[in-house]
């Protein structure tokens, strides 16, 4: 987008907006924005709601953001709380908040060390979830796959109070399939693909695995089959 003649949106104390393409969006007060947002990059560090969409290169969240329409970025970044009426589209989505999409979510890489609740499908070639709290997801799909409970003391702040006031650290899916699969602490009804490995604190009804089947002694799969 060719931003060298549009203004700056900045939002430093309580008001409205109206959207519309932007060079910068820069929010650290209290804003509604009305209508669908296009810029450069887009950053809350306040309280913010977007009744439209918002098309970015990169979105940093760190205050409290809520967008009714869908967002379509390079990179977005999570580290307060972001709730997405519709999709995500981006090449990078990483999260230290928490995120709430209320469709699916396709990324080229997905790391959680935070919490989320998609009600679609997260799709990305690689994804790392790291769980600090519980997740919730209708179906994953994606080339490489791992999913573990975080067990170090490398927690920020906001993770910590996450860690405090949530459910205990679990993944809770009706479908994963990849090629690559490591998953720990999860709850699953199927799981499928090339090489799985179900590791402790899982439960999945269904594996169907293509060349290798791994499961720790401390999970529980109901039945399993080669493909």
């Amino acid at each position: 987008m060719n931003n060298e003649n549009l203004n700056d949106l900045i939002g430093s104390g309580v008001g409205d907006s109206a959207g519309g393409k932007y060079r910068n969006v820069i929010i650290s007060g209290v804003m509604g924005v009305k209508g669908d947002v296009e810029c450069t990059d887009f950053k809350c560090s306040g309280v913010s709601k977007v009744n439209g969409s918002i098309k970015a290169e990169n979105i940093l969240i760190n205050g409290v953001n809520n967008v009714n329409g869908y967002i379509k970025c390079k990179e977005l970044s999570v580290e307060g709380t972001l709730n997405v009426g519709h999709g995500v589209n981006a090449e990078k989505v990483q999260i230290y908040g928490f995120l709430k999409v209320n469709d699916d979510l396709n990324s080229e890489i997905f790391i959680s060390r935070g919490g989320f609740t998609i009600d679609g499908l997260l799709n990305a070639e690689n994804i790392d979830i790291s769980l600090f709290v519980k997740c919730k997801v209708k179906e994953i799909g994606g080339q490489s796959i791992n999913v573990y409970k975080d067990n170090t003391n490398n927690i920020n702040f906001f993770g910590k109070i996450l860690e405090t006031f949530s459910a205990p650290q679990k993944l809770i899916v009706d479908t994963v399939e990849g090629d690559d699969i490591y998953i720990e602490h999860t709850n699953a009804k199927i799981v499928r693909g090339k090489n799985i490995k179900i590791g402790p604190g899982s439960n999945v009804d269904i594996v169907e695995y293509k060349d290798k089947f791994e499961k720790d002694d401390n999970a529980h799969v109901k039945e399993f089959k080669k493909i």
